[in-house]
């Protein structure tokens, strides 16, 4: 956890090994900045409890401690039901003083009183549905991970006046629906009914008291009740087994895998009933690592095929990580035919955000993952909960950690191409080939293939070991700056930090082109005037971007 003793030394170790004369890197040195965190409070767990009042209505009540976000839900009278403060110890390390409390950053502290409902994912929509057949205000939301960002699902159920939100991890959505104890770890990789996925519960990256600054000792913060982008009420992560105590009764649309009916906003605590949910797969999921996943700019995909020809995927001495991928994420180029899909940086729940949405640094995510097609976990089970440890890891994610060494082998491999090319091995064809796959029409990204035609013919037919330091110069930065000329800083005012026209979050279910997908999903649902003048306006910005981009591209007297 960040400033923890244990971050301090990994500070150190980093800093030895790249310091190292003969193996490490040109330069390494320590900058210190000053940051908002949020900390749970070590002497005063967050708690969840629940009683019962003379309505016979449990009645969630959300406690401070010292301004520290604590969630409780507690009766006016007799408890009798609390959740579980840590998860279930299977081993030593999880019983090191060191392992975090369930806790979610950034959620504020709070007093609210209220019934009980489920929500489903915590999305808009969801809290849309109850509104229409129940009053919402007071009430304390439960709601399962997925379909929306964690401070989304606070941030969404406070303009309902829901007063409070409990979030758990279904074991539908990452145990292939298995929960029982025996099924679980330490028997597999799945997680155990205690489990807690803890997180940031924020919707910005950076720091939160210094937008868009550097947060130095001496930067100007904005007060805290000015930040945005965090819970504006208490929310508080739970394990499925103390969720499947809280909620019965909901539409099948919404339910999960937990052995209970799901409640929508029932008035009670009522007994378990049980049902059989025919979605539960029951083959248990135990494979390691499998493949490569790479998410980038269209721009780098050449040169990560490149470097993963180059390196054996694990266990084999004569398959290429390039052969493994391409038989688990594979698409159909038109001028390549099949190969590795590279996932494009549509999202902004990783360390790139920053650098590609707001600085248009070309980027990519290099990981290995598990075999989608045998398991619907939407990440390895024990995601940011105390089983997430060494001996999790090396016994069901990367036994014998070869495939960090793959990681390592191949990021490595990419980085010495690009620090040691003479021109940098960006593709800009690459990038007019993934245009052309969204807006094939488009008269503007017609020039920009012609133009990322002739930059690569250029390329292609100088040899560039004769050419002026100039020549080469000017290619490289047209292949450098090329990212940076899809930024728009006034496209997307009501984004925290998001100027790529490309690639920023979306609403939508389109993949690319942000701010005209959202646009025109609005204006085909009301069909108002003001809303299609939002097309134009969005189709513009995509427009002139690409049309910047090409001239990026373009020769240079």
């Amino acid at each position: 956890m960040a400033t923890s003793p244990g971050d301090e030394q990994t500070v150190q170790y980093m800093l030895q090994r790249w310091q190292d004369p003969q193996t490490g890197l040109d330069d390494a040195w320590r900058e210190e900045y000053k940051v908002f965190l949020s900390f749970p409070d070590p002497q005063s767990p967050n708690k969840v409890t629940v009683g019962e009042s003379s309505l016979r209505l449990w009645h969630p009540v959300l406690l401070a401690h010292a301004a520290r976000p604590v969630l409780v839900i507690s009766p006016s009278n007799e408890t009798q039901f609390t959740a579980s403060e840590k998860e279930v110890p299977y081993e030593p390390a999880q019983q090191h003083p060191d392992v975090v409390q369930p806790y979610a950053a950034y959620s504020p502290p709070g007093h609210p009183n209220g019934k009980l409902i489920y929500a489903n994912q915590g999305k808009v929509s969801d809290y849309e549905v109850l509104n229409k057949t129940m009053n919402l205000a007071g009430t304390i939301a439960i709601v399962r991970y997925g379909g929306a960002g964690r401070a989304a699902k606070a941030i969404n159920a406070a303009p309902f006046g829901v007063a409070g939100v409990l979030v758990y991890t279904d074991p539908l959505d990452i145990n292939d629906g298995l929960s029982n104890e025996t099924e679980t770890y330490p028997h597999s990789w799945y997680l155990p009914p205690s489990g807690v996925e803890r997180g940031s519960f924020n919707t910005h990256f950076g720091d939160l008291l210094t937008p868009y600054l550097a947060a130095k000792e001496h930067t100007y913060r904005i007060p805290e009740e000015d930040i945005t982008g965090i819970p504006p009420i208490p929310i508080q992560p739970i394990g499925f087994e103390d969720a499947e105590e809280l909620i019965w009764s909901a539409p099948v649309e919404w339910r999960g895998a937990l052995k209970c009916p799901y409640n929508v906003g029932g008035p009670g605590f009522k007994p378990t009933s049980l049902y059989n949910n025919s979605d539960v797969q029951l083959d248990i999921y135990n494979k390691p690592n499998a493949t490569l996943r790479v998410q980038g700019s269209p721009a780098v995909q050449s040169v990560v095929f490149t470097a993963t020809k180059e390196v054996k995927t694990p266990g084999s001495d004569s398959t290429t990580v390039y052969d493994n991928w391409l038989r688990f994420f594979n698409r159909t180029s038109p001028s390549l035919g099949v190969v590795p899909n590279v996932a494009l940086m549509t999202g902004a729940g990783s360390d790139y955000a920053a650098f590609i949405h707001f600085l248009g640094i070309t980027s990519m995510d290099i990981a290995y993952t598990y075999d989608r097609s045998k398991t619907k976990a939407r990440i390895y089970p024990a995601y940011h909960t105390a089983y997430d440890t060494f001996n999790y890891s090396s016994k069901y994610i990367d036994p014998g950690f070869k495939s960090h060494q793959t990681v390592a082998r191949t990021a490595g491999n990419v980085l010495l191409r690009l620090a040691d090319s003479l021109l940098v091995p960006f593709n800009c064809s690459d990038y007019a080939e993934t245009l052309e796959k969204f807006l094939a029409t488009a008269n503007a990204v017609a020039k920009f293939r012609t133009e990322a035609t002739n930059l690569n013919k250029i390329i292609q037919d100088s040899d560039l070991s004769k050419e002026t330091p100039l020549k080469v110069r000017r290619i490289n930065d047209q292949l450098m700056l090329l990212e940076r000329a899809f930024l728009d800083p006034l496209a997307f005012p009501e984004k925290y930090g998001f100027r790529h026209v490309l690639w920023a979050s979306r609403s939508s279910s389109f993949s690319t082109f942000p701010g005209l997908a959202d646009a025109f999903a609005q204006a085909n649902q009301t069909n108002l005037p003001q809303d299609w003048a939002q097309v134009h306006k969005h189709l513009s910005i995509v427009t002139q971007a690409i049309e910047g981009a090409t001239h990026t591209l373009g020769d240079v007297i």
